[in-house]
């Protein structure tokens, strides 16, 4: 009688599906790679300051139009801060 059950040969029987899932193991590893470059590629781009307003500024959208046939859009702002909107 044969015995059934978990032998090396089957095991280790089918080389093909083993170097496929190396195959694959080893995509997942590159594609990683690559993506922790491209992240820190691009937090070098990023400023570590966020801009910040000072105290005082309150700017709000008053109005705003927009012509579709010259595409000009136009934007009304109004200041009840105590700071001129030059800056913005």
């Amino acid at each position: 009688m044969k015995k059934r059950g978990f032998s090396r040969r089957n095991l280790f029987g089918n080389r093909r599906g083993i170097s496929e899932i190396i195959g694959y193991v080893i995509l997942i590893s590159i594609t990683l790679a690559m993506s922790l470059i491209v992240y820190a590629w691009l937090k070098t781009y990023i400023p570590s300051d966020a801009p910040k307003c000072s105290d005082g500024v309150s700017v709000f959208l008053q109005n705003y139009t927009y012509d579709c046939s010259v595409q000009n859009l136009t934007v009304n702002l109004k200041n009840n801060g105590r700071f001129d909107l030059a800056g913005y």
